[in-house]
């Protein structure tokens, strides 16, 4: 946890067929698991589905500090590991897997 900002780290990469300007900004929703989406939202733990980046992006509108969406951090620890030969990458895209060497 950070004083200054919360870091949420998400395995999955951009949806299929989507840039990354048109996820952040394009008001495009997906569903990464509807059913983990419809359980919370019958729970009322959610109240829409796939607005999430919408929202943030609106919130920090004004603000001088703006969210930042990279991967880059849990990319780079992956990479780290494979170069060590501690962990195997399988599979490409979002079917990617790591495996204890």
């Amino acid at each position: 946890m950070y004083d200054d900002r919360i870091e949420i780290n998400s395995p999955g990469g951009l949806p299929e067929g989507f840039s990354k300007e048109e996820y952040l900004y394009g008001n495009i929703s997906v569903l990464r698991n509807p059913i983990i989406a419809s359980a919370f939202y019958r729970l009322d733990l959610i109240e829409k589905f796939g607005t999430g980046i919408m929202r943030i992006n609106n919130e920090y509108m004004d603000g001088i500090i703006k969210p930042g969406f990279d991967k880059s951090k849990t990319l780079r620890i992956l990479n780290n590991l494979i170069d060590k030969n501690m962990i195997q990458k399988l599979g490409k895209g979002p079917s990617t897997t790591y495996r204890l060497r």
